[in-house]
């Protein structure tokens, strides 16, 4: 089984969102790839938007490992074609290395966690809620897998 990490900040609080992960990576598991997902503690809530970011950049970190490939999303990030995209983790799993992707919380990432990622992502220039952001890379993680395979979800 292929391993996929997964690291965002907070849970997902409302249930649409928590189905949409749930079915995704259901799918992603029947194509044997495990997503490993780690939630980290949002910051203070009394902190401001910079501290808040600071404190949740420092969780952020420690849950990367020295073996993976780190993916940040972020809205100034490149962006890459679901082909480009499926390439990309494919070479990763075929190299047996760990793409690692990075969810930040409603106030963004700590400038410090782009600068440790390999790669910054944009998922499209609009400003996204970080919930629909996690769905939307899930949903490309299992395109990108039915796009490898061949299959005719990928039109």
């Amino acid at each position: 089984m292929r391993t996929t990490k997964l690291i965002a900040v907070g849970r997902i609080r409302c249930g649409f969102w928590s189905d949409a992960c749930a079915r995704y990576t259901e799918r992603l598991r029947r194509f044997g790839v495990r997503l490993e997902e780690a939630a980290v503690k949002d910051g203070d809530a009394g902190l401001s938007p910079a501290e808040r970011r600071e404190q949740e950049g420092e969780r952020i970190l420690g849950r990367i490992r020295p073996a993976d490939v780190v993916f940040c999303l972020d809205e100034t990030g490149g962006e890459k074609t679901s082909a480009e995209f499926a390439a990309l983790v494919r070479g990763l799993h075929d190299a047996g290395r760990i793409p690692c992707f990075v969810v930040g919380g409603p106030d963004g990432l700590a400038p410090r966690v782009p600068a440790a990622a390999e790669h910054v992502l944009s998922l499209g220039r609009m400003t996204l809620p970080h919930e629909l952001a996690r769905v939307l890379l899930l949903e490309q993680l299992y395109r990108a897998e039915n796009i490898i395979r061949n299959t005719p979800y990928h039109r």
